[in-house]
């Protein structure tokens, strides 16, 4: 799953921004010392470093969802925080610099990632994945590289709150076309009948 958030959000970032692959990488691996010294190209690292279930849009129930072209039911999928610290890499600062206001203004100003951005299967799960741009809480910038290893940078700390299958599907029944309703005394064999619903339509007692 995390590998089809990655994939999705490079291509939104590579969209909006925009950054085309030719100039400019999108990296997701740690960006310590080691991997720094070793850059040599214009990069956008975008870091995963911490996942926790977001409470906040939990959901019960149970939802429907199209899977190869069939309807399935499945429970409310759970909705996950994934916060990314973002940096920019380059041959001087400057261009890093303009490279992170350019990431940073397309942060703030789509928060809702399209299905064009989405990648294979991850673009059938609804809510949307939606993107905001925080501050670390009780967590300094210095205190994080020091625990990576690297060296103090600006940085953005984005959260994605995704979506995330983990339910077993099941196939769904064929769609309702008639209910009826019917009275009578138990034991006997005749009752009156009324359709209450038929085709999308209401009925009063016929």
């Amino acid at each position: 799953m995390f590998h089809l958030i990655d994939e999705s959000l490079e291509a939104y970032i590579r969209a909006e921004v925009p950054l085309a692959a030719g100039d400019v990488d999108v990296s997701f691996d740690r960006p310590d010392k080691e991997w720094g010294s070793a850059v040599t190209r214009p990069t956008v690292n975008v870091f995963l470093w911490d996942v926790r279930r977001n409470s906040g849009e939990q959901e019960a129930g149970l939802g429907t969802q199209q899977v190869n072209g069939r309807t399935v039911r499945t429970a409310v999928l759970p909705r996950v925080d994934c916060r990314y610290l973002v940096t920019t890499w380059a041959g001087d600062i400057r261009t890093e610099h303009q490279l992170l206001g350019s990431v940073l203004g397309a942060l703030l100003r789509n928060t809702v990632m399209s299905v064009a951005h989405l990648s294979n299967g991850f673009s059938l799960l609804r809510p949307l994945p939606v993107i905001a741009v925080a501050r670390f809480d009780g967590s300094d910038n210095a205190d994080f590289w020091t625990a990576i290893g690297g060296e103090l940078r600006p940085a953005v700390d984005m959260t994605l709150t995704a979506t995330f299958d983990t339910a077993i599907s099941e196939e769904a029944g064929p769609p309702v076309r008639t209910v009826e309703i019917g009275t009578g005394r138990l034991g006997e064999q005749e009752y009156e009948r009324r359709v209450v619903y038929s085709a999308g339509e209401e009925r009063n007692g016929e």
